[in-house]
């Protein structure tokens, strides 16, 4: 699979050149996760993040007595994992396969070095990755509304 064409199915990639795609591609791999498998746990180093090719990824917290509760479902084709973009670049969820998982894997250094070199580049992807920063965080906000009003 090549995975600059790959990416290019992304709405985060559609108006960049081939060489701004390009240089994802190579900080990029094919990976995959049986159900049940965890994809990244609270709290460990968030050093890359998936474009989830198939299947389904449950974000969860740990609530008191360790009651792993899901607040929100990533699926396919959407981005899984945010939290590489700030320090202390660790994780703020368990990522939890509910399905078998096949992803993008994007090495986060990789990804923070080219928007670092690249101006024009990291201000369209800090654009778009700041939205779904918010869109996540409106959707953890009315789970947790939900949960907590029952």
């Amino acid at each position: 699979m090549e995975l600059s064409s790959e990416l290019l199915k992304y709405d985060l990639f559609s108006d960049l050149s081939k060489e701004q795609v390009a240089k994802f591609a190579r900080c990029s791999e094919i990976i995959n996760f049986k159900k049940d498998d965890f994809i990244f746990k609270y709290h460990e180093k968030a050093d890359r993040f998936y474009f989830l090719i198939s299947g389904k990824v449950s974000l969860n917290i740990n609530a008191k007595g360790n009651e792993s509760i899901p607040i929100q479902t990533i699926n396919e084709g959407q981005i899984l994992g945010l939290s590489w973009l700030t320090p202390p670049y660790q994780w703020y969820f368990d990522g939890i396969a509910i399905t078998d998982v096949t992803a993008i894997c994007i090495d986060s250094d990789c990804a923070r070095h080219s928007m670092e070199q690249d101006y024009e580049l990291g201000y369209k992807l800090l654009k778009r990755f700041m939205a779904l920063m918010s869109g996540r965080l409106q959707a953890t906000r009315l789970q947790l509304l939900d949960i907590y009003s029952e």
